[in-house]
Order: structure tokens, then C-alpha cells, then sequence
């Protein structure tokens, strides 16, 4: 009997829904009755119980060496309880790999109810060598057991955290290799007391230190590691927890001889070890093929451009700065900087974040991941894009030293997976969070393989297919830690299937899409599609990466709406996800007198980009199916001079002159105007070659005379003031950084553009994450969005915008307020009272305080960004906005004097005016002096 195990996936992640959906578990582990066995045929056994760590990696499994013929049989016993909070059924897989590390069984336990489950895994006839068996997924608390014939050597790990049961190894024996830097032990679950490292005849090297108020309960670092040696690990008979090894491969052995002999499944590749037999593959292909790439790179770039292209459309997808093409040669030349096998770079262009500080000497090469560096990915991507777009001018097309390059960059990845298929860029030294921006690489790798494996070698082919798959199985069920990096998984989950024909890559991404689209975790979350459109991106919408959203849904959704077989509910899910989301979207799509287009930003949750740049194409690639997609396409203006946006994302242009001219400078450039580039061209080609455009809808700033509602937000077209409010994440139970509350977040004019906005606090030019003091709010000229503000009676500073609001609607669908409450240090209550009136708005603020407050302002950002705009304060109760189109004036009592502030923000003014605070209303009578036709 094995007892009882007491892990929680809350002591190591950092919310309980970025360890998926196998942590939901109801505080329950499965039970401990182990199933009849005949332990003559299966006299190996090992159990452990899964232990979920950051980013919801978990798994068990077992490296043996068997003579030629390969094990033929393996038992594996799966005990699991379903819990009632299961947000969607989690991944749970058995697999056998043969000693090349290929597939060669494979059994899917997802399926499977509360209770006991044994399964023979049939193994084909192998070779003699190291085998390895591995069990991914499962729910937190799900005992498995593993039974093998009989062996001469093995080892258990976790993949990647153990949990320790009656048959782990005691004393275990760990093999620390030859490069190894340093050594660390995590305890992530139980106690760490008297849990130790010995030298291979007992003498002692560390205990583990006990850790409070961390992710992690104890840890045990040595460094410098006992590089080359075996180590003896300690753990304590009552010890039932789990632990995790950094810095070398985790493979625990009853023996010290076993450690030796199977050296934690390790592989020499010319002069380094890497983590398996499949990685030492493509370490090889890689060594082998680097000498045969151009260290002058050529391409039969075009002179001219045919006056009888058939699609300029599409031919002139590739050009520009994420088009790929006009960046080709200098991501050949980065590549080349990069073709010393000793290097830890060695295969891919420069990586993003290269050290240059002496860090990079610990590397994958010591089993010491890159610390969160952004490394290729999407490098393979870019090159096999180009190697597979057939357009007449596209210099890289069939190119073999592309593909060889698109090899390279993919196979630099291959080769450095740790020996459980994890794509390792997280460092476990402080936090067990092993992995970061496998979303991106493991996208990037599906999507190019995609592209050119009808291209690729047989030997490459091959490699490719199996590292693909293995990593796909491992992250099967992967979301990361915000909406679009699950939607990045979903959309390699797709491509993986499509690149490879096997259903259980299908299944992943249709049980995982369902769950995206449907809200499996609520609206109180960082995961999935809000009701009101926007997806979840640190608790609430963003500008930025709501983008990336789309695309990856769009791009999925091109690719599964004609699949035979297709789940019909499911694309109609797919479908409505797009359209919920465009529609939410199309509320910020403001164009400006200068031909720009302009969104509020102040609702943003991560970063400060706004909703309407083009960016990750997601709205134009759903233009054939979605007329709000049709309607953003059209929105760009072809500039007067020059190429314009189009310069950097050249599907952006949208009349015939406008897409010769780019596509002339995009010849004119040449191969190395940029640097990369070229990761959206198949969704882009895909979309743009079928020729189809929906009929574009009408989009909201031109419908006059509708109100629209939206789960926390208001939009207005009336009185010939165009205005919005996004005033609560409706569902929500934590404070936000976006800034929300009841004020206006936009008014536009077609004569003036946006003359009020709401902006988060930082610079105009910036729209990257937001920095801190972007998220706390502590003195006015940071208020660059609608709000109350003062001192309170104690003379402390508050701010609304980070509170609860809730509307109310009046007669006739005209009126409508919105009211929120702030705590400390000002218990108040605030209320926007919205009246559309004939020529504009009436825009009224209340407020009703506990205590009397020192001083009490409203502030309105009035937005100063159009060098064409004249902002004036007339009077102390009087501003006129103007451009050469026409004005807005707003007018508010005599007795409450305003002030045009400055702001941290360069595009925005603040217009600070008294309020007094006993219930009293201010009013801003806004109207439009000189109206424009809005067409």
C-alpha cells in the first residue's frame, strides 16, 4: 500500500489555473490499492504520484536498458478522482520511446473515469539500448505506477517533478554530467527535513534548507555541481512529496553502477552532451550541414517587377519589415554568426536578449536553461515561410539554402529539449517555473515543419516529426499564463495534426479550443474569451495582446472551417468567437483627421498598445469571412507619398496603387533593409489568396443615432459626438490595472477625431508592458484617463478608476449612469450620468463621500496628440477643441474654476476641474460647434 500523497499544485504555481486543468482536484488524491500483477514478467515496478509545477508541467517516468528485442510488453496503472471544479478533461498519456527516441507506443488515459486502470502497452521489436517510458498530464494527485520486464539498469524521474512513493529509490543515485555547473534539488511538495546530498560513498555535500513564504517548501544548491560523479540522494523513509532536479538530467537509480551506466539518459554529440538519442540526431544533421551554408549569402533576387503579376495582393505579402523577405539575407547573415557547434547558439540567427555579460557560458550545454531569453522563435518560421511562398518575386522560393537554414534554426531547439520533451527557457534556481515562451517556439516549430515538410530530407523529415510530436504530446494541454499563449498552443496543436495526421493532436486542440472560447474558467481570469468579446490578458482586455488572440483563432479557424471531419459545433464556436471579438474591437477603430487611427488605452491590462493598430493581422485575415474584418481592412488610408504603414505591414495596403508602390520598394529594398521576419505569411497567403472580401459592415462611429451595449461597456453615436465607456471587467473580483469606473474613456468628432481619451500613463510613443509606475497610481499628472481625484480627509491621495462599477440605464435609452465605490482612503461613491442631448452631451459627475475630503477634482484627458489640433482654455469654464475641420466646445459652471494641466504623457492634457463633494452635480454641457459630414 503507498500512502497517501499531500501535494498541492497551489504551493507552486502561481495561480491555480497555470497548472490547467489536471490541478483541479478538490483537495483528493486517487487511492493507493495497487493492481495484481505478475511480477515474474513485470518484476520492476515504480509509483509515483503527479506533482503539477509552473506552467502545469507534471509526469512520471522510467529509463531501462534492454537487450535487442526492446521490452515488448510495459504495465502502466493509472488511479485518478475526477474532481466536480475540473474546468475541462486534462491530457493524461503513456508513451514508450525506442533507443533512436522514437515513438513507438503510445496510450491515451484522458478518458478515463474515477478509478483504476491497467493497460498493456504492446511495444514493437526494438533494439538493444536505453528505453524510455513516460507518463505526461493526469490530474494533480493521480497515482501511477510503471511495471517492467526484467532490466539490468533503471532509473525513475519526474517529468518534471517526482512524487516520492514507497518505491522510490532509497538512497537514490543521481549521475551529474561532465558539463554540469551547478546542482540544484527542489523540493516542491512535503517537508524538506533531513532530505540530503552525499558523495557517492556517503560523505555529506549538502542538507536541504527549508523555505517560507516561496513557491518552493526547501531546496539543496550546489555550486560549483559534482560534475561527472554520482551523487547520493537522501530521502527520509516518511518523505511523500515531490522533488525536481536543475542542472542535470533527474534519473534516481537504486544503484550507483545503474547511474553510471545509463548517465541520465544522456548522449554524446560531437563533444556535447545533450539530453536523449533524438537530440543527439539532430545535433548531428546540424554539424553535419553547417559547413554546406553560404557564408556569403545569395539570393536571385528580382531587377524589376512584371507587369503581369497575377495577384499583387498576395505578392505583396512578403514584403516590408514583418513581411520576411526584405529581412531574409540578414537573418541568413545572423545565422552565420552562429555556426559553432560548441557554441550554446550554435544553428540559429541572433537571439533576441543575447548576453553579453558572461551568462551565456551556462546554457542548455550544462542543463542550465537560458534564463527567460527569447531565443529563435520563430526563426524556422520565417525561413520556411519563404522557402514555401510561391510568389514570382519571392527570391527564397525553393531555395536549399533556406531550407537548410529553416532546419538549422528548428533543430537548435530539437537538440537542446530535455530529456522529457520539455522546451526549457525557465530557470528553476529561484521559482519552479521550468518553461516560459514555449508558446511561441512550439508554434513556430509546428507552423514551419508545416510549411516545408513535402521539402524537407528523409533523415531531417524524420527528426523533425518525432521532435514535433513529443513536444506536442508534452504540451498537451500547456496553456502558459495568459489567453494568447494558450491560443498559441491551441494553434500549433492544429498545425501539428495537419503536419502529421495523428487525431490525438486534433483532439488536444478541439477539447482545448472549446474550453478557450467557452470560458471554462469564468470571466474572473486571465484565460479564455470575456463575454463582452475581448479575451482575458491579465485579468482583463489589452490592446496589444487581444492581437495576438485573434490572429491565432483566425489562422486556426481558416484552417479547420473545411476540414473534413470537423466538429460542425466547434467552428460555429470558432466562428462567433471571431465575430464577439471583431465587435468588441470595432467600438476602438476611430480614425483621425491626419488619417491615423486612434483607441483609449486606459483599459488595457498588460500593456499600453491600442486596439486599432494592425500589428498581429488577425482582423485582416478574417476579412473573407467576417464583414467587421472587411470593414478594418478598408479603414488604412493609402498615404499621399511613400508606402506609409505598409513599409512595416505591407497587408495593410488596400487600393491597387497603394500595394505596386509597396511591392516596388519592397524590390528596390533587397534582402537585407530589415532583420527577419515572415511568421504570419502562410495565414496571410492563406487568407489573401482565395481573392474574397466580405462586404465591409458599417461600423459604429458611422451609425448615427444608436446606443450599444456590451458587458461593461457603453457606446454612443448621437448628437454628433461618437463616445464610449468601458467601465468594469463584468465578472471580475480583483483590483485591475486597467483604469475603468464610469468616465468617458472616448468622445470623437469626424471633424476632431478623439478630443477626449483615456490613456494609461505613459509616454505617447511607448506601447509596450506597462511599467510600474504605470500600475500605481499616486500623484495627478499620472491621471491621463477619466476619474475623480483629491485628498482625503487625512490629507492622503486617491484616485477613482480602480473600483467596481455597475450601470443603469434611464428613459428612452438617452440617459444612462454609471456609478462605482472607491475604499480607502476615500470610502466614496461616483456616479457618470451620460444625457444625449441634440447637438452633443451632457456629461455630469457626482460624488458622494463618507468623510469630507480635502479637496475633489474631476479630471478628462483631453487628448493634444494631432499636431493640426488647438487646444484652448478659454475661459475657467470654458475649452474649445479645434482642427481646420471644426470644434468641440465644453462649458461647466462659472463657479467651478478648471485648469488645463500637464500629464506624464506628452498627448495628453489634463482638464482639472472642482467638484464639490456633498452630492453636488458638475456638469460638462459638450457640443459640437461646427459639424462635420461624416463622410
Amino acid at each position: 500500500m503507498l500512502p497517501a500523497s499531500g501535494l498541492y499544485a497551489a504551493d507552486v504555481l502561481k495561480t491555480r489555473e497555470d497548472g490547467g486543468p489536471g490541478v483541479y482536484t478538490d483537495g483528493k488524491t486517487a487511492g493507493s490499492a495497487a493492481a495484481p500483477v505478475d511480477k515474474l514478467t513485470f518484476p520492476v515496478g515504480q509509483a509515483a504520484r503527479i506533482a503539477t509545477i509552473g506552467g502545469g508541467v507534471r509526469g512520471f517516468g522510467m529509463l531501462a536498458e534492454f537487450p535487442a528485442g526492446g521490452p515488448r510488453r510495459i504495465l502502466v496503472t493509472r488511479q485518478t478522482t475526477v474532481s466536480s471544479q475540473e474546468p475541462y478533461l486534462p491530457t493524461a498519456l503513456a508513451r514508450v520511446f525506442d533507443p533512436a527516441g522514437n515513438l513507438v507506443a503510445v496510450e491515451d488515459f484522458s478518458a478515463q473515469k474515477s478509478g483504476m486502470e491497467t493497460r498493456t502497452l504492446q511495444v514493437p521489436e526494438g533494439a538493444a539500448g536505453i528505453w524510455r517510458i513516460s507518463f505526461s498530464g493526469g490530474r494533480q494527485g493521480d497515482l501511477i505506477e510503471l511495471r517492467l520486464p526484467p532490466t539490468e539498469a533503471w532509473g525513475v524521474r519526474g517529468e518534471m517533478a517526482v512524487g516520492v512513493s514507497a518505491t522510490t529509490p532509497r538512497p537514490a543515485y543521481l549521475w551529474v554530467p561532465p558539463s554540469s555547473r551547478k546542482l540544484l534539488l527542489g523540493v516542491e511538495a512535503g517537508s524538506p527535513a533531513g532530505i540530503a546530498l552525499e558523495s557517492r560513498d556517503g560523505k555529506p555535500l549538502a542538507q536541504a534548507e527549508v523555505l517560507s513564504g516561496g513557491q518552493r517548501k526547501g531546496r539543496i544548491l550546489l555550486d560549483p555541481a559534482p560534475a561527472g560523479q554520482v551523487v547520493r540522494v537522501v530521502l527520509p523513509q516518511v518523505f511523500d512529496g515531490a522533488i525536481d532536479f536543475e542542472g542535470a538530467p533527474g534519473l534516481l537509480c537504486p544503484t550507483p553502477e545503474m547511474a553510471e551506466r545509463l548517465q541520465g539518459g544522456t548522449v554524446e554529440s560531437h563533444g556535447v552532451r545533450v539530453a536523449g538519442p533524438l537530440q543527439a540526431r539532430a545535433r548531428d544533421w546540424m554539424v553535419a550541414t553547417a559547413p554546406t551554408l553560404d557564408q556569403d549569402p545569395r539570393l536571385n533576387w528580382p531587377t524589376e517587377v512584371p507587369a503581369d503579376l497575377a495577384s499583387p495582393a498576395v505578392e505583396v505579402l512578403p514584403f516590408g519589415k514583418y513581411g520576411g523577405l526584405n529581412g531574409v539575407i540578414s537573418l541568413m547573415r545572423a545565422q552565420n554568426e552562429n555556426l559553432d557547434p560548441a557554441k550554446p547558439y550554435f544553428g540559429i540567427p541572433t537571439p533576441t536578449g543575447l548576453p553579453t555579460d558572461g551568462s551565456e557560458a551556462e546554457s542548455w550545454m550544462n542543463f542550465l536553461p537560458f534564463p527567460g531569453r527569447f531565443l529563435s522563435l520563430y526563426d524556422s518560421a520565417s525561413f520556411a515561410a519563404l522557402h514555401a511562398f510561391p510568389g514570382k518575386l519571392n527570391a527564397a522560393y525553393r531555395d536549399p539554402q533556406i531550407l537548410k537554414r529553416a532546419i538549422m534554426a528548428a533543430f537548435f531547439h530539437l537538440s537542446a529539449l530535455q530529456g522529457d520533451d520539455l522546451i526549457r527557457d525557465g530557470r528553476m534556481m529561484d521559482l519552479p517555473y521550468p518553461l516560459t515562451h514555449t508558446f511561441f517556439i512550439y508554434d513556430g516549430l509546428a507552423q514551419a515543419y508545416l510549411s516545408v515538410k513535402e521539402a524537407l530530407p528523409a533523415d531531417a523529415g524524420e527528426i523533425w516529426r518525432q521532435g514535433l510530436m513529443a513536444i506536442a504530446d508534452k504540451a498537451a494541454d500547456h496553456q502558459a499564463y495568459e489567453s494568447n499563449q494558450w491560443a498559441h498552443v491551441l494553434k500549433a496543436h492544429l498545425e501539428t495534426y495537419l503536419a502529421t495526421g495523428e487525431k490525438r493532436f486534433l483532439s488536444y486542440f478541439e477539447r482545448g479550443m472549446k474550453a478557450y472560447l467557452g470560458g471554462a474558467y469564468g470571466p474572473n481570469s486571465k484565460f479564455g474569451q470575456h463575454p463582452a468579446g475581448y479575451f482575458l490578458e491579465e485579468y482583463g482586455p489589452d490592446g496589444n495582446y487581444d492581437r495576438l488572440n485573434l490572429f491565432s483563432l483566425a489562422a486556426c479557424y481558416n484552417n479547420y472551417k473545411a476540414m473534413p471531419g470537423r466538429d460542425e459545433a466547434l467552428a460555429e464556436a470558432m466562428k462567433l468567437g471571431i465575430e464577439k471579438n471583431l465587435r468588441f474591437k470595432s467600438f476602438f477603430w476611430l480614425p483621425q483627421p491626419d488619417g491615423t487611427l486612434h483607441s483609449p488605452t486606459a483599459l488595457n491590462c498588460r500593456t499600453s498598445a491600442m486596439f486599432c493598430l494592425s500589428g498581429y493581422p488577425g482582423e485582416f485575415i478574417a476579412r473573407e469571412d467576417f464583414p467587421l474584418g472587411a470593414a478594418r481592412f478598408y479603414l488604412d488610408k493609402e498615404p499621399a507619398e511613400g508606402i506609409g504603414a505598409a513599409g512595416i505591414t505591407s497587408f495593410v495596403a488596400n487600393t491597387p496603387d497603394w500595394i505596386a508602390r509597396t511591392i516596388r520598394q519592397g524590390v528596390t529594398w533587397g534582402g537585407a533593409e530589415f532583420e527577419g521576419g515572415g511568421q504570419w505569411l502562410p495565414a496571410l497567403a492563406q487568407a489573401y489568396g482565395t481573392g474574397v472580401i466580405a462586404q465591409p459592415a458599417a461600423l459604429p462611429f458611422t451609425q448615427k443615432d444608436q446606443t450599444w451595449q456590451l458587458p461593461g461597456l457603453l457606446a454612443w453615436n448621437r448628437g454628433g459626438i461618437y463616445g464610449l465607456t468601458f467601465y468594469d471587467v463584468i465578472g471580475a473580483q480583483r483590483k485591475l490595472v486597467g483604469r475603468f469606473g464610469g468616465g468617458p474613456s472616448v468622445l470623437w468628432t469626424p471633424a476632431t477625431g478623439s478630443f477626449l481619451a483615456s490613456m494609461q500613463p505613459v509616454g505617447s510613443a511607448e506601447a509596450g508592458h506597462l511599467p510600474a509606475s504605470a500600475k500605481e497610481i499616486t500623484r495627478p499628472e499620472q491621471l491621463t484617463y477619466s476619474c475623480v481625484f483629491g485628498k482625503s480627509d487625512k490629507g492622503a491621495f486617491f484616485a477613482s478608476g480602480s473600483d467596481r462599477a455597475k450601470i443603469q440605464e434611464g428613459a428612452e435609452g438617452r440617459e444612462f449612469s454609471i456609478i462605482s465605490r472607491t475604499g480607502s482612503p476615500m470610502l466614496a461613491a461616483f456616479t457618470w450620468d451620460y444625457a444625449f442631448v441634440e447637438n452633443g452631451l451632457d456629461l455630469s459627475v457626482t460624488a458622494k463621500t463618507v468623510t469630507a475630503p480635502q479637496e475633489c477634482f474631476v479630471n478628462l484627458p483631453v487628448l493634444s496628440r494631432l499636431a493640426t489640433a488647438k487646444v484652448t482654455l478659454e475661459t475657467p469654464h470654458r475649452l474649445v477643441f479645434a482642427t481646420e475641420q471644426g470644434s468641440v466646445t465644453m462649458e461647466w459652471p462659472e463657479e467651478a474654476a478648471g485648469r488645463l494641466e500637464d500629464s506624464v504623457s506628452p498627448s495628453v492634457k489634463r482638464l482639472v476641474v472642482p467638484l464639490q463633494p456633498g452630492g453636488g452635480r458638475l456638469t460638462f454641457r459638450i457640443r459640437v460647434s461646427t459639424p462635420a459630414n461624416p463622410s
